[in-house]
């Protein structure tokens, strides 16, 4: 893979919307998030397939990976306003996107 695209999906389903990645996210205190990585090729086009990355939160008391930290989807508890930095790594590749967390 060449990159990592970060797609966002909201409680109550659906499906991943958007590439996200070096851009913010707003989102308010008790709606539900789930992250998802997806490996991409040099034009950006996502490759078939999952495999297992590494997320982090730069600020758990902002925002806190919930589940396994080594999926390729995962879900965010959303615990106090602020901003906290969401990266996800594959190999040496890595992509982060802020998540600005609003008072609901």
């Amino acid at each position: 893979p060449a990159g990592i695209a970060i797609s966002r999906r909201d409680e109550g389903g659906g499906s991943f919307s958007g590439s996200f990645g070096d851009v913010s996210i707003d989102v308010t205190i008790g709606l539900g998030v789930t992250l998802r990585a997806a490996p991409t090729d040099d034009a950006g086009d996502i490759l078939a397939g999952a495999l297992d990355c590494e997320w982090q939160s730069s600020d758990d008391s902002v925002v806190e990976i919930v589940g396994d930290p080594t999926d390729n989807v995962v879900d965010l508890d959303l615990k106090a306003p602020g901003t906290s930095t969401i990266t996800v790594k594959l190999g040496a590749i890595e992509a982060s996107t802020d998540i600005v967390v609003g008072a609901p």
